[in-house]
């Protein structure tokens, strides 16, 4: 990690250290570090035709951070990769591992601070060579930091009526000369009141983003009012209508008109749905979730389609939130933490995250379904993307420059037998397809398919060990591959 990422980092962080003593003395924070030692095998380092063996000897020293109660609440996960490799030693290094999001409440009930910030692999281009292990083919991959810090005011005018105003700032920066790096600044102000079941809101929202490599700096400013209507506790509907001005479609300023309206209900403590849609200046917008869980399982939908920031930054402070409410609903499930930590990233798993460097319009749609027996565990993630340009103004070069449009789509299946109070085993298949419209570079589509076998039990009380086998496929027409892989890893817990 860069020394400008770490004192970005440092100085989130150090917005919330005042609280993490009061947090720790009333008991509501829990610190646990914990140390891996893997060694992997490969017939294919390079993710290639000409294949090349190598072994891969990693230490990997972590923690992690959780409150969930007090005025700091949220969790922090980091790890410090360090890798050797055997035959090719040019290529030993390290890596880093962050998902962290935290909310500080410096005033109660006045001011607060969210702080979020990740750090991970990630492709350069979804065109490019894929692979399901982070240390291998590093020619297409990259590390992509993001930090994001949004302090926020509200307060009661009356016994009826509300404000609040907020402003966020993201940055997101990468290793070498990718050059992903972009920022994000965003201002919102809202007030409303509420009379019965009838509620109103007026509001105001400023939002700038500027791109390195090529990229410019585009704004969005809207302002709006609302309208709701809670006609009991399980639903409320909302209508909405307003105005924006915008400079990402063109260099010049344009502005158009908004409209929607939206529905959130909640029949049951376990069942969460909500619905909007929105009529934008790139058309038609929308958002739909749906979240069940059941005595032994989990399904969750969502459709969407909205502009966003860029496909880094956006997508992957999205993997700190989600990951955290998702681990919760599969431990509340009734799964053991270890197995909901495993199929928590095999739902998220499947992001296919790639570089963007302009303000792109994504219509994306996901499904998770996770099913628990007795002994066994299934769980099936399904995701389809599509992306296209909105900033057609920009002159800078990534997958949305190269094709009128990009479509991701994939699915996952996992299915785990737990052999003994110690001893689980799982076997995983994968299947995430990349493709490009109308593109100016030939062969660019490409199937990434992948199989695991994997091994896990309790040697001691402290110590636990995983033993796994792969085998992956790439069919491309530029660079197929075939790669068979194992890996021994001790996990010690302190």
């Amino acid at each position: 990690m860069q020394r400008g990422a770490l004192v970005r980092v440092a100085a989130a962080t150090s917005l919330c250290a005042p609280l993490l003593a009061s947090a720790q003395s009333s008991g509501g924070l829990s610190v646990v570090p914990s140390l891996s030692i893997s060694q992997s095998v490969t017939d294919n380092i390079n993710l290639s035709q000409d294949k090349r063996a190598e072994a891969i000897t990693s230490v990997s020293p972590g923690v992690r951070v959780s409150s969930r109660s007090g005025r700091l609440q949220g969790t922090l996960d980091y790890s410090l990769n360090a890798n050797y490799y055997a035959r090719d030693g040019e290529r030993s290094g390290f890596t880093n591992a962050l998902a962290a999001g935290f909310t500080s409440e410096l005033v109660p009930n006045i001011a607060s601070i969210d702080a979020k910030a990740s750090v991970s692999q990630q492709a350069i281009s979804a065109f490019g060579v894929q692979g399901v292990d982070p240390n291998l083919g590093r020619s297409n991959r990259t590390e992509v930091r993001v930090l994001s810090l949004t302090p926020v005011v509200r307060g009661r005018l009356t016994d009826t009526i509300t404000a609040q105003a907020s402003s966020t700032w993201t940055r997101s920066t990468s290793s070498g000369a990718v050059g992903a790096e972009s920022t994000a600044l965003a201002h919102a102000a809202q007030i409303g009141g509420q009379a019965g079941r009838f509620g109103w809101s007026a509001d105001v929202a400023d939002v700038t983003s500027s791109y390195g490599a090529g990229g410019r700096k585009t704004g969005n400013r809207r302002f709006g009012l609302g309208l709701s209507y809670t006609p009991n506790s399980d639903l409320q509907v909302n209508v909405h209508a307003g105005r924006e001005t915008e400079t990402v479609r063109d260099v010049e300023s344009q502005s158009t008109n908004n409209y929607g309206f939206g529905a959130t209900w909640s029949p049951s403590p376990r069942t969460t749905a909500t619905a909007r849609y929105d009529r934008r200046y790139f058309g038609n917008g929308y958002a739909l979730q749906l979240s069940h869980r059941m005595v032994r399982g989990l399904i969750t939908l969502s459709d969407s389609r909205d502009a966003n920031n860029g496909a880094v930054s956006d997508r992957t402070l999205a993997f700190v939130q989600r990951y955290d409410e998702v681990f919760r609903q599969l431990v509340a499930a009734g799964l053991p933490a270890n197995v909901a930590d495993q199929l928590t990233r095999l739902v998220l798993q499947n992001e296919n995250l790639f570089i963007g460097r302009a303000v792109a319009l994504q219509r994306r749609q996901d499904v998770a379904l996770v099913l628990q027996g007795v002994r066994s565990t299934v769980a099936l993630t399904v995701f389809r993307s599509s992306s296209i340009r909105l900033d057609q103004a920009s002159t800078a070069t990534d997958d949305l420059s190269l094709a009128d449009g990009l479509s991701q789509r994939g699915y996952s299946l996992t299915g785990s037998y737990t052999v003994s109070s110690t001893t689980s085993l799982a076997l995983a298949y994968s299947d995430s397809r990349n493709g490009g419209e109308r593109a100016t570079v030939p062969g660019v589509r490409n199937d990434l398919r992948s199989f695991t076998a994997s091994l896990t039990g309790r040697l001691t009380q402290r110590v636990n060990y995983s033993l796994s086998a792969r085998h992956t496929t790439f069919d491309s027409a530029l660079s197929p591959y075939t790669e068979n892989g194992a890996q021994l890893t001790l996990s010690f817990a302190f």
